[in-house]
């Protein structure tokens, strides 16, 4: 798996557990958070330098740095809660990755009874 695709697909399976008018979309290195009036932040998640497929330890970089800095974000400027909340985005928990030899499991809390739980295929 390539950087860009890794970053299209976590996208894909990311936008719809944000909160309510929160949109994140691959943006350059990385990934842009916006809602209709504001830019909440920009997450560079580096270049790509090999140009091949990724190693197991860089697309766990790649998702842990995401999920870290998107929830950094989404704490301290997302008017609305996480869906998956009744409270503010500060209440989730740290987020996990797990890279398999099949798919690559990601999302906020314990993998066995995660908040979030979402997965893409490898």
């Amino acid at each position: 798996m390539r950087r860009a695709e890794l970053i299209r697909q976590l996208v894909t399976k990311l936008q719809p557990v944000m909160p309510e008018g929160v949109h994140i979309e691959p943006a350059g290195t990385g990934v842009v958070a916006t809602t209709p009036r504001d830019i909440l932040g920009f997450i560079d998640l580096g270049e790509d330098s090999s140009g091949g497929s990724l190693h197991d330890a860089e697309i766990r970089e790649i998702v842990s740095s995401l999920l870290e800095q998107l929830q950094e974000i989404l704490t301290r400027r997302a008017t609305s809660p996480w869906p998956q909340t009744n409270a503010g985005a500060s209440v989730l928990p740290p987020p996990w990755v797990d890279v398999g030899r099949s798919d690559i499991r990601f999302g906020y809390s314990v993998a066995d009874s995660g908040v979030i739980t979402l997965s893409i295929p490898r």
